[in-house]
């Protein structure tokens, strides 16, 4: 054999140690629970990392993270698949050893995002028993659950528990409270939000000594919402200015707050938007969109004549909600003046039944709350003076 007999006796012995391998260098993301994974094994760094890209140096027998050109981290490095290379203790001890020196090529942006991470684990490792591998896994639950409150939270949270020391029943319950409470503010907000109210009004604000005419007690009823459960209307009457419209967005909000879904809209707003669907044969739709709200509020009927169309239109609506969803009505007319104001008596009488068939009345007599204004200001007065 010619490689027995001319190469074999030139070879050189293998080294007794191996040689030494080339350094390798790989970037990953961060996970929720500050670990990087490596080949299937995890390597953890610091908490305050977490989402943040790193760069890792893959040694012979260890393992380097870097971040912003910075050590955070330096692992032992492992070979068995799905392992951990997180020491307790060991988070955050590379960062606390390491000084970042301007001089020597470290950049200050650099600086300031070490130091804030060191700060970051001196708060954590200042939790008694609270690891920060743990608290990324609590965040990440609560935001899965989408309880966010707590999630951004969690910090002041633990915090005052620290100091309070709660049974655990006790810190559950206050947890959910918390939750519920943040729930409720952000849904309500979003209902004020959609129901399109044209100024901010509570029934807190009313005047009722003002207004004696007004059943008071039975707005307090109307504030409960049970009329919407049974899709009952409520149909408010009294001439401009008594406080008509202050009645019904004060109702609007208490259903808002019940839960109910609401929107607000004026006659003349209603008539145009369903006159314009139908021209761009949308109408369906657009009284799909009238229907859908538990409470539909039309503020201003009667103050001026529907064309025979629109009275038409306005009827469709009002059929369509019929025993299905609640309509709050403001006007200045009575009962006996609505034939005038959708020109035709039969189509009035038949809006009138439906209306009135599940419904609570309010009347609401006595003087305009902007004339009395505008009295206390002596408007009024200067006027006849200078008429006279």
């Amino acid at each position: 054999m010619r490689f027995m007999r001319d190469e074999q006796p030139v070879l050189r012995p293998l080294p007794q140690r191996a040689l030494p391998r080339r350094e390798q260098r790989v970037r990953r993301r961060v996970a929720a629970d500050a670990l990087v994974d490596i080949d299937t094994v995890r390597y953890s760094v610091p908490h305050p990392l977490v989402r943040e890209r790193v760069e890792v140096a893959i040694g012979d027998d260890t393992v380097r993270l870097y971040h912003g050109g910075q050590l955070v981290a330096t692992h032992r490095r492992s070979f068995e698949p799905h392992t951990c290379g997180h020491r307790p203790g060991a988070l955050g001890r590379p960062l606390a050893q390491h000084r970042v020196d301007a001089a020597g090529g470290g950049s200050p942006g650099a600086a300031g995002r070490a130091r804030a991470i060191a700060a970051g684990l001196r708060r954590a490792d200042r939790r008694p028993g609270m690891s920060v591998v743990t608290q990324a896994r609590v965040v990440e639950h609560l935001q899965r659950l989408r309880l966010g409150y707590l999630a951004e939270r969690l910090d002041a949270v633990l915090a005052d528990a620290a100091r309070a020391e709660p049974t655990y029943l006790d810190f559950l319950d206050q947890l959910l409270q918390q939750e519920t409470a943040a729930k409720q503010r952000k849904r309500i907000a979003m209902g004020i939000q959609i129901a399109h109210f044209p100024t901010v009004k509570t029934l807190d604000d009313f005047d009722f000594k003002f207004q004696a005419s007004i059943d008071q007690r039975l707005v307090r009823e109307l504030a409960t919402g049970r009329f919407i459960s049974q899709a009952e209307n409520v149909l408010i009457f009294g001439p401009p200015g008594v406080g008509k419209t202050h009645l019904a967005i004060g109702l609007g909000r208490a259903a808002v707050e019940s839960g109910h879904s609401v929107l607000f809209t004026s006659a003349t707003a209603l008539i145009g938007a369903l006159a314009k669907s139908e021209t761009e044969g949308q109408l369906a739709e657009r009284l799909t969109f009238y229907s859908k709200p538990k409470l539909l509020i039309i503020d201003e009927l009667g103050y001026l004549p529907f064309e025979r169309r629109s009275a038409h239109l306005f009827f469709q609506l009002v059929a369509r909600r019929y025993e299905r969803g609640s309509t709050l009505i403001t006007t200045n007319q009575l009962v006996t003046q609505w034939g005038t104001v959708f020109g035709d008596e039969v189509l009035a009488a038949a809006i009138l039944d439906r209306l009135l068939h599940h419904s609570y009345t309010l009347m609401v007599q006595g003087e305009s709350y902007r004339l009395r204004q505008k009295k206390k200001a002596g408007l009024l007065g200067q006027s006849s003076r200078r008429e006279a």
